[in-house]
Formats: structure tokens, sequence, C-alpha cells
């Protein structure tokens, strides 16, 4: 959200908070003066009719403004009342809402402030132009340096915001080093996960570090290519990281370390899956044979696993004399 943005929600607030005080203020007056009914009676000089029927007499001035005063107080503070109460339950009702709202998706999305923290380093200077290019870039238009510059300028020039064309310049060449734009796109930092299908494929990189491509697809339910064009825009703003590992390419959260996310991809491959529940069912240990024949792994291939699984301390060895046994270590 822009800065504008913002600071017109504010207004908005604040101007609903003011009607709303404005609203009870009038309804105390118009309770006061309810209260001096009586005497506001007495001033208005009636005469009783002397029969029945006949109509009271009033002075033709005052006593019509004073009857008219009581009428109108006597309806507004019946009905006033109840009006302002429920305007406000209502606007604070509201509120609540929104503010639980916002609450529950900051707690769901949290690992997606991380990226909205690259503008709380941003210098006057890139601000002003951060905003101006978010500004033309809502208008379904796709950046280009050579372009923006000059706009940049000619809106600086009008605004009296005094940055020159290698201030712009300089600013828009630090906005594309972040990351916080990218040159030939049509989103910025803040925009480009506003698309509900590359938030899912975002959130699903994040909470499965080491993912492969194949197992994000299906996990989706999204086409191939759909997901791909959504790795792309998520890989060029820096949001997500790709390294191959053996013969696919997984995907990660970009600060994550990618020593981390091998051994995190590695403990969720199907083989090594199917090797540790194996060893958990059999707690007395298992030789390689036995795994290779119950597991239908290629012994090269369980070589490999099992390697591993040593250097990652989830799996021991012990040798006897006509055999070596594999254990699970129950301290992991």
């Amino acid at each position: 959200m822009n800065l504008s943005k913002l600071i017109n929600k504010k207004q908005k607030a604040k101007y609903i908070i003011i009607i709303g005080f404005v609203l009870v203020f009038i309804n105390i007056f118009i309770y006061t003066d309810y209260e001096n009914r009586d005497s506001n009676l007495n001033l208005l000089n009636i005469n009783e009719p002397s029969e029945p029927n006949e109509p009271i007499n009033l002075l033709p001035n005052r006593n019509y403004y004073i009857a008219l005063k009581i009428t109108i107080s006597e309806f507004l503070q019946k009905d006033l009342f109840s009006y302002c109460t429920s305007f406000l339950t209502l606007t604070l009702t509201i509120e609540i809402v929104i503010i639980f709202k916002k609450q529950r998706k900051s707690n769901n999305d949290d690992e997606i402030d991380i990226n909205l923290n690259r503008l709380n380093n941003l210098s006057d200077r890139e601000i002003i132009v951060f905003n101006i290019i978010q500004d033309y870039l809502s208008k379904n238009r796709t950046l280009e340096k050579e372009k923006i510059v000059p706009l940049i300028k000619s809106r600086c020039s009008k605004n009296s915001d005094g940055l020159n064309h290698n201030g712009i310049e300089a600013a828009v060449d630090q906005l594309l080093k972040k990351n916080l734009i990218v040159n030939r796109s049509k989103f910025t930092i803040e925009t480009i996960l506003e698309n509900p299908n590359r938030l899912a494929v975002y959130k699903t990189i994040i909470d499965n570090p080491g993912i492969h491509f194949m197992r994000l697809v299906t996990s989706l339910g999204m086409s191939i290519y759909l997901v791909k064009w959504h790795i792309t825009m998520l890989l060029k703003f820096k949001l997500v990281k790709k390294r191959k590992f053996e013969n696919r390419e997984i995907y990660f959260d970009y600060t994550l370390n990618p020593n981390q996310v091998d051994y995190l991809h590695f403990i969720t491959l199907d083989k090594t899956q199917k090797i540790l529940r194996y060893l958990k069912l059999h707690l007395d240990g298992c030789s390689k044979y036995n795994l290779t024949k119950n597991l239908h792994i290629h012994p090269n291939t369980l070589n490999k696993y099992l390697g591993k699984l040593e250097r990652l301390n989830y799996v021991f060895s012990r040798k006897l004399p006509n055999k070596t046994l594999y254990l699970l270590n129950n301290n992991i």
C-alpha cells in the first residue's frame, strides 16, 4: 500500500469518528432540551378551551415556534438516540471485524512480511520514485526504465519535489537492485502477491522448502504452464530460489541457506521416508539385503540414501561378524 492510500484510509476513519461524535452531541443537546419540556410548555401561554372540541388558542409567533421545537425534540429524542447508538455500534463492529481480519491475515501470512520489509530502508527520494512507479503500473502498464525516468521527472517538477534526472535515475537503479521493481514487468514488490494463484504457489514453497516442481504442481492442482509462469515471477523478484538437486529442481524461500534446503528436501523424499519408516518398524536393525528386498530399492541407490542418512545422524550402523545392521537413531 503506498503512502497516499494509507493517508486516505486514516482520513476516512477520522471523518467517521467525527461524524459519530457530532451525532452524539446533537442527541445530548436534544435530550437536554427535552428535559426542559415542562418549562417550555409553560411559555406557550395556552388558553384552555371552554368547550371540549374548541381548538387551543396559541399566540401567533412565539408559541408556534416553541410548540414546533417541542414536537421536533420529542420526535428526535425518541428516535435519534437509537439511530446514533446503532450507527456507532455498526461503525465500531465494522472496525473491529477489519482489525481481526487484518490480524488473522498477518498471522497466516507472517512469511510475506519479509518481502514488504524491503521498503523500510528506503530513502525519501526512493519512496517518492517508488510511489510514482506503482501508480504508473496500476494502470496496467509495463515498466521500462528508459521511459519511466523522464515521466517521474515531469511529475516531480509539477509537485515541486525537486528531483533531477540523475537523482531519479539513481533511485530507479536502487529500486531495481533491491528487487522492489523489475524491468519489463507490470508489478512491484507490493503487488506481486495480489494474484491468488501466485500467492498460493509462494505459500506452498515457503511451507515446503525444497519442494520439487511436479510435487508443487500436484499439490496446487494447477496446470504446469501456470505454475511455471508464477515461479518465474517469484524468481524475478527474488522471493524464492531454485536449486538443482540430483536430477530435479527444488524451490525454497530466498532467505534460506541452500545446504539447509538440501537437507529438508532429502528428508521429504519418498525413498528416504520408506527407509525411515521400515527401520522404525524393525528396531533391532536391518541389513542392506533385507532393505533392498522389502523396499524394492536398487542396492546402489540404497547405499547412497543410507550414506546420507548416516551423515545426518538419522541412521547408524552396527557391524556384526557376518553382516552390518542399520538402525534408526531414536535420539533425533
